[in-house]
């Protein structure tokens, strides 16, 4: 509970995660129960806005980390090309897809 309104934690480098805990919680809502709170843990790769120097100090490490170890995307694409579900190429094609817009 968070301030005495129900919630859920999910795990905001898993989009699968995401999606079932943002159904359950949109769920709760429409049922009439009242508020809740979704709360997604994830990794920031940038400051809160580019006037915040301490985004970029001393932090080079800890961001290529993030890139290779953190990055949503490229888990959704690790996960479900493993799975079977999407192949490179199908992959390839939706990134083209959303960049062009």
């Amino acid at each position: 509970k968070h301030y005495g309104v129900p919630g859920l934690l999910v795990n905001g480098i898993d989009a699968a995660d995401v999606a079932k805990g943002g159904k359950a919680v949109i769920d709760y809502i429409r049922s009439g129960k009242g508020p809740a709170v979704l709360q997604v843990h994830t990794y920031r790769f940038n400051g809160h806005s580019p006037a915040d120097p301490e985004h970029e100090r001393g932090r080079k490490e800890e961001k290529a980390w993030a890139r290779a170890e953190q990055d949503p995307v490229k888990a959704f694409e690790n996960k479900y090309t493993e799975l079977g579900i999407f192949t490179e190429e199908e992959l390839k094609e939706a990134r083209k897809e959303v960049l062009a817009d």
